[in-house]
């Protein structure tokens, strides 16, 4: 059977993996990861943030010029709280 690892354990992989792998390839993943964690923040923010066409209601892309949907000129933008969207 396997037993859990101890605090010992832990520490002698830890310091074989800096040891095969260096300090240097270590922070770049640290930082690699920080980075996605930020992306993936961001973009979910995003997300909830969409932009709708003032006639239909239907979610707008960025720097759309039209709808893609009813195919009016998109003047403004409107910003609908989640779950509201109403059709007509």
């Amino acid at each position: 059977m396997l037993k859990s690892f101890g605090p010992l354990e832990i520490m002698l992989i830890l310091g074989a993996v800096v040891l095969i792998f260096g300090s240097g390839k270590i922070a770049q993943l640290g930082k690699g990861m920080g980075q996605a964690i930020s992306n993936f923040r961001r973009e979910s923010k995003r997300a909830h943030e969409a932009e709708y066409c003032p006639d239909c209601k239907a979610e707008l892309e960025d720097n759309a010029k039209f709808c893609s949907e009813c195919g009016a000129v998109i003047s403004s933008r409107i910003k609908l709280p989640q779950g509201s969207k109403e059709t007509k």
